[in-house]
């Protein structure tokens, strides 16, 4: 039993690492978004799908705190000593979110030589912090699949949002 716990505890950690780097995609679309509004002087003049996106990660940090305040379920294991809130996995949520809002805006915002790299690690990043969540036994798989139909639905609004603008 320890090495089994042992072993997820090295998934929980690796996952809880990774976790952060999605989190930059938002840092370099937030910057873009703030240099087109120093440069053109006027929130308005911002490209409406960088608007879009800086909505839908509002979006997502309410839907964060509203979980983290309406406890579902707690996770099947305690960590430090206490009980955590574990539905939806938030983790999941946030790699498919920042990583799959990134693939989606970067045809628009990427130059073409770095589109394609940050397109595969974000890929690969989804991949190993959602299967991670899961080998790490921190999580109900329920909390792993309601993570990633909650991140769907936030990207489909995102994707919705993109081709209204579009249209327009």
């Amino acid at each position: 039993i320890q090495n089994q716990y042992t072993k997820n505890l090295t998934f929980y950690k690796l996952t809880k690492y990774l976790g952060i780097l999605p989190m930059l995609f938002p840092v370099y679309y937030g910057l873009y978004g703030l240099l087109q509004f120093i440069e053109k002087k006027s929130i308005t003049k911002i490209d409406k799908k960088i608007i879009a996106l800086g909505c839908f990660y509002i979006l997502f940090v309410m839907v964060y705190i509203f979980f983290e305040r309406c406890v579902i379920n707690y996770r099947p294991v305690i960590l430090d000593g206490e009980l955590e809130a574990s539905y939806p996995s938030s983790h999941t949520m946030l790699a498919i979110c920042f990583c799959g809002s990134s693939i989606m805006m970067s045809k628009y915002f990427m130059k073409k030589n770095i589109k394609k790299p940050i397109n595969i690690v974000s890929w690969i990043l989804m991949g190993i912090i959602v299967i991670g969540r899961i080998l790490s036994g921190v999580h109900w798989i329920s909390d792993i699949i309601g993570g990633i139909l909650i991140s769907v639905f936030l990207l489909c609004s995102l994707y919705t949002s993109i081709l209204y603008v579009e249209k327009k």
